[in-house]
């Protein structure tokens, strides 16, 4: 434990042990529980997860570092509940889509899941910003902002296969939103 509940420190450990306490709760691995309760509702045809045959995919990206060179994966089994899933943009909105219409949680558990729990805005793998509500991820060169309006209105999700310190996506989410709204 690194920090007193309360403190904001996020660890990709933390997701591990969520999802043993998953599989513990549901009485089923988590990969069964997620194609069940999240994948097939949310009609996400295009998501799986990552095995050492993710490269023989016929639609698998390669993650490039800043120099040019391919991100190196690390051992997915190693890392369950944590970067192990691969998808396209249009199955991460329409999981987007689904959490907000209410097809994966019920009004009063979104509203809880999206409250945040420290100073950082942080709660339950979103951060409730101003604008948005945003999650975001970086792995072996791939990088993801994915955003929606407090609304359920606007839905922003970008996705990269190049690590760029020079490029933010989630800075990128924030001037896109603005822009979108200025406009309606």
């Amino acid at each position: 434990m690194k920090e007193q509940p309360g403190k904001w420190h996020y660890m990709d450990a933390n997701y591990i042990v969520l999802t043993k306490v998953l599989e513990k709760v549901s009485h089923q691995d988590y990969k069964t529980y997620l194609k069940e309760k999240i994948l097939k509702p949310s009609k996400m045809a295009h998501t799986g997860f990552m095995t050492d045959q993710y490269s023989r995919l016929p639609a698998a990206s390669i993650g490039y570092l800043a120099n040019g060179a391919a991100g190196q994966l690390p051992n997915f089994t190693q890392l369950p509940g944590v970067g192990d899933m691969y998808m396209t943009a249009t199955d991460m909105y329409r999981f987007d889509r689904a959490l907000w219409t209410g097809k994966l949680i019920n009004e009063q558990s979104k509203a809880q899941m999206f409250q945040p729990g420290s100073t950082s805005h942080y709660g339950m793998g979103f951060y409730n910003d101003p604008a948005l509500i945003v999650n975001r991820g970086y792995l072996s060169g791939w990088n993801v902002s994915n955003g929606f309006s407090h609304g359920g209105r606007i839905y922003i999700v970008l996705f990269s296969n190049e690590k760029n310190e020079k490029v933010s996506l989630s800075k990128m989410n924030g001037e896109l939103y603005t822009k979108i709204t200025a406009t309606i």
